[in-house]
């Protein structure tokens, strides 16, 4: 066990939001919040107030932003799981909107277990690295669940 899995989860998350709101201020003025982790997944939300659009719906750009955040922010955490450092950076991303957003946002990050572990792998010995996250958008309101959006980022460890 290493230092990052026996600090308690909220304190991880609490961490992890303080981060995002210091270093990427847009993140705050979004009311991005860090809402679960379970070691394979992140849930990153957003307040829709800031992240509005003409139509009443979430902005495309709000919910790219948000998708692109969360999924540098799990790798960040899954690489700390294993006391691994590296400057993670999204090197190419695509996103396909599906339906509109007229509540909280929320966007869950998960990578798939085989291209982490070969990524994390050549974290470890110091080679270029890259993985790809998918990272699924949606709205808190329960018909929101669904996909709204589906974010594909292809990330790189530097």
């Amino acid at each position: 066990m290493n230092a990052a899995t026996t600090i308690p989860a909220d304190q991880r998350l609490a961490a992890l939001q303080a981060l995002l709101h210091r270093e990427v201020p847009l993140s705050r003025h979004m009311g991005v919040a860090a809402d679960s982790y379970d070691g394979a997944a992140l849930v990153l939300t957003a307040d829709l107030a800031p992240n509005i659009n003409i139509h009443g719906t979430a902005f495309g750009g709000s919910m790219y932003s948000l998708a692109a955040l969360c999924g540098w922010a799990l790798l960040r955490l899954r690489l700390e799981d294993l006391s691994l450092q590296a400057e993670v950076v999204v090197g190419a991303a695509r996103i396909d909107y599906r339906r509109p957003v007229r509540s909280t946002l929320f966007a869950r990050a998960a990578c798939e277990a085989r291209s982490f572990d070969a990524f994390a792998d050549r974290v470890r010995s110091a080679r270029r690295a890259g993985v790809d996250v998918e990272v699924v958008l949606g709205g808190a309101d329960e018909g929101e669940r669904t996909q709204a959006a589906v974010f594909t980022g292809t990330y790189a460890a530097v």
